[in-house]
């Protein structure tokens, strides 16, 4: 039996918010599995109170690679990462800011489990790997260099299944419509996925590119076999129930 197979998980339906209150109210992190405890170790306690202030914004956690991640995004991908038992993929590898976080919680967790990483952008995958490969005690990371909705329809053509799937690829509306629409088939039963600025006033703007919270919403939110699990930070946790 896995570590997250022993554990209750914890829903926060409340954590909801409507469309004109993105941003504007405290998404702390919370515990989506009922572990002992504030913290599951010292790594995951770090992203707790780890420096902040990347690029003068003072929300973004600066731990030595370019990336945009609240404390509160980084504890919530640590744990569910260390408590998932099955494969994981990240759409959105960029410098490998949170492609870093997960590996690390892999290899504290002691589990052998395939990770995959997803981006198109050859020079910052460059960076990523080299980052990643800097920090010593990181899970092995397979790195891939393709369109997102092209991964997961191979992916799914392979018969491939994840139980935790991390989306911070592209923040249109479409291309978040589509791969939480993938989610769908890619998701073991009991698995999470996790949508990165979900949480972004940039949403509310009709002017942005954003549509994380519109294309998450659209897929997944009238889904009888999917449940909002919370937001942390500026994510948001959808479950796959069966």
């Amino acid at each position: 039996m896995t570590v997250a197979t022993m554990l209750e998980t914890i829903r926060y339906p409340d954590s909801f918010l409507g469309l004109s209150e993105l941003g504007k109210k405290p998404t702390p992190y919370k515990p989506t599995y009922a572990f002992s405890g504030s913290y599951i170790n010292e790594n995951h306690k770090y992203y707790s109170n780890c420096p902040t202030g990347h690029k003068g914004i003072n929300v973004c956690i600066d731990i030595g690679i370019e990336g945009y991640l609240q404390q509160g995004d980084a504890q919530k991908l640590y744990e569910l990462a260390y408590f998932t038992a099955d494969d994981i993929l990240e759409l959105g590898t960029y410098c490998g800011l949170s492609t870093s976080i997960i590996a690390q919680a892999i290899f504290d967790s002691k589990k052998e489990i395939v990770f995959e990483t997803v981006d198109i952008d050859k020079d910052a995958n460059a960076k990523a790997q080299k980052n990643v490969a800097s920090k010593t005690g990181r899970a092995p990371v397979k790195f891939n260099i393709l369109d997102a909705t092209e991964f997961m329809d191979k992916a799914i053509a392979q018969g491939k299944s994840y139980g935790f799937i991390f989306i911070d690829h592209w923040h249109g509306y479409e291309a978040t419509y589509e791969a939480a629409m993938r989610v769908k088939r890619l998701l073991k039963s009991g698995g999470f996925c996790l949508f990165h600025d979900y949480n972004d006033p940039a949403n509310t703007d009709p002017e942005h590119v954003y549509g994380v919270y519109k294309g998450a919403n659209d897929a997944l939110l009238c889904d009888p076999n999917f449940d909002f699990y919370g937001l942390f930070g500026c994510t948001a946790l959808f479950r796959k129930t069966v």
